[in-house]
């Protein structure tokens, strides 16, 4: 499966790689709400790092991003999620249907999001509380990150050991970064976080 490339990594670590020269650049990959992104990062690292947002963090939007991995130009990719997506939320209450203002909007929203919310209604049938919430944030970043190593030169650099991926979300309460750990299949905060 896809996600023996995921690796757990906290934002302390990733930082240490950045600044000591161990990684090349990063690319982050989040949804559009996220204005803090620059945040997760040193304030001037020797290192690029690039950034990508649009509508709920899609990977189908990043063009450019195989060209990146072929010119070496980074090591690690994140996709970045947020426990208090309004996107998501958009997205598992929608209707496509719906006579809405914005409707070109709202549908590609309800494209986007419409696998994660069938497998929150196959987990959870109708009921929708945070918990679950939670979950189909966590779905949905996941299911973004196994899009992006469809590409081929993503799946190639991955699997040749030259480009790390990782899937984080942050707390919103909180700014913490949970990261994805295949083996626990959980996102947690990892403790060196608090040296951050």
């Amino acid at each position: 499966p896809l996600t023996r490339f995921i690796e757990p990594v906290s934002r302390y670590e990733l930082n240490q790689r950045l600044t000591s020269g161990k990684a090349t650049g990063v690319v982050v990959i989040c949804c559009s709400e996220m204005c803090n992104v620059n945040s997760l990062f040193p304030e001037d690292p020797k290192l690029p790092i690039f950034t990508w947002q649009n509508l709920g963090g899609c990977v189908n939007d990043c063009g450019g991003f195989e060209d990146l991995i072929a010119e070496k130009q980074i090591s690690d990719v994140i996709v970045l999620g947020h426990y208090g997506c309004e996107i998501i939320e958009v997205g598992l209450r929608s209707d496509p249907q719906a006579d809405v203002p914005a409707k070109k909007i709202y549908q590609e929203v309800a494209r986007r999001t419409s696998p994660t919310k069938e497998a929150m209604k196959e987990r959870y049938g109708d009921k929708f509380d945070k918990h679950i919430f939670h979950r189909a944030v966590e779905d949905f970043v996941l299911r973004e990150l196994a899009s992006l190593l469809k590409l081929p030169g993503v799946y190639n650099a991955a699997n040749e050991g030259k480009l790390r991926v990782h899937a984080w979300i942050n707390r919103d309460d909180t700014m913490e970064s949970a990261t994805y750990d295949p083996r626990t299949r959980t996102f947690w905060v990892l403790p060196d976080d608090d040296k951050h």
